[in-house]
């Protein structure tokens, strides 16, 4: 509860008082991209705060840690459109042999750099085991991702050693802007429900189906996430779901 409470009071002083340096403050002015701190602002604000709003509920709630997927009721994402580098591609491209996480990733997240570090030390361990990692960038929460896709991928890379594909900006959250990537991933028995924040994860197997949700708070390593990863690729099926930590959201 205490993480939530920091969470929301960072997403409110984002809004109203304007852009706070993060780890990427350290690049030059010119990677950063910088936008008008007024209009802008006002733009989003509604959408931030219903996005709050949403992640407190969902704490307070109390609810798992990830959901389930009843067998066939999914969809697959491998025919989707997606865009990186202003090209689109059927997302099939970017499929693991066997597993691929979909994360909706943020630059100026208070989760970043801990979701940052752990998706690439989930790629380096089981890249070659079969798993690939797709960053999905969206702007929709608290407007913590404000830059062109260009620079917030060099900034990834950059930073972090990203190597796993980084897709041009998508509308993840659910509603009638919402991309056709994320309004797949959502439409699955068992994976409903609006995202509730920056990486916020889905599971999908070798076909482009999802298989498991995660919440924003469930981290890439040392986690049910990576049992699951683990076990699957080990032994070809999910594990139990963990009952829900206390930091997880």
């Amino acid at each position: 509860m205490a993480l939530l409470l920091v969470l929301t009071a960072a997403a409110f002083s984002y809004v109203v008082e304007g852009y706070r340096p993060h780890p990427l403050s350290s690049l030059p002015s010119s990677h950063r991209g910088r936008p008008d701190p007024s209009a802008e602002r006002r733009r989003h604000l509604q959408d931030a705060l219903i996005s709050t709003t949403a992640l407190i509920g969902i704490g307070a709630l109390g609810l798992e840690d990830s959901q389930a997927l009843a067998a066939g009721t999914a969809r697959s994402v491998a025919d989707i459109d997606v865009a990186l580098e202003g090209k689109m591609h059927k997302f099939r491209e970017y499929l693991g042999p066997k597993l691929t996480l979909v994360a909706n990733t943020a630059s100026y997240c208070a989760l970043t750099d801990g979701n940052n570090k752990g998706l690439v030390s989930l790629y380096e361990r089981y890249h070659d085991k079969g798993l690939n990692i797709v960053a999905v960038p969206s702007n929709e929460f608290a407007y913590q991702d404000p830059d062109e896709s260009a620079t917030i991928r060099k900034n990834m890379c950059g930073l972090y050693g990203v190597e796993f594909p980084i897709l041009d900006k998508q509308r993840v959250q659910v509603g009638p802007q919402q991309d056709p990537l994320f309004a797949t991933l959502t439409s699955a028995d068992g994976m409903t429900g609006r995202i509730e924040w920056n990486y916020a994860k889905f599971l999908l197997d070798a076909d482009g189906v999802p298989i498991r949700r995660y919440k924003p708070g469930v981290y890439p390593m040392d986690s049910p996430l990576q049992d699951d990863i683990d076990a699957y690729l080990t032994k070809g099926t999910l594990p139990p779901k963990r009952p829900r930590s206390l930091n997880d959201f």
